[in-house]
């Protein structure tokens, strides 16, 4: 049987603090229950998978990004959690909106003395009008 530590963790979490009436008892029951069936080979399992050069730092609009969202997708499916996302499965799709800076129009200047993007100057956030 697959197991995974994180969305169970993440699955209890949900369910105790959405769930007012739940008597902090029936609350500590559960994550006791859950707390034993959690297995360091698991842990390791989907860490050393998330972390992993590969994924290159699972940055949004990279193939890393959607192998680790694959990844856990898969995870919540094993666990039979019920998926809240788009069209009923475990993505929720959104829009990004991503600016690049030229850098070989980049300019400035003091006092008209011109200065060189990377050597005298970098621009470190810009916003797109």
């Amino acid at each position: 049987m697959y197991r995974t530590a994180l969305p169970t963790l993440l699955g209890l979490t949900l369910l105790g603090s959405h769930s007012p009436l739940l008597a902090q008892d029936a609350r500590t029951r559960a994550m006791e229950s859950a707390a034993v069936t959690i297995r360091e080979a698991d842990l390791r399992r989907d860490v050393e998978f998330l972390a992993a050069d590969a994924l290159a730092g699972r940055s949004t609009l990279t193939v890393g990004y959607d192998s680790a969202a694959a990844y856990v997708a898969r995870a919540l499916k094993a666990l039979n959690i019920t998926p809240a996302g788009d069209s009923g499965g475990y993505f929720q799709h959104y829009t990004v909106v991503s600016s690049r800076l030229d850098t070989a129009r980049v300019s400035g200047s003091i006092d008209r003395s011109p200065l060189r993007y990377g050597d005298d100057f970098v621009v470190q956030s810009f916003l797109k009008p």
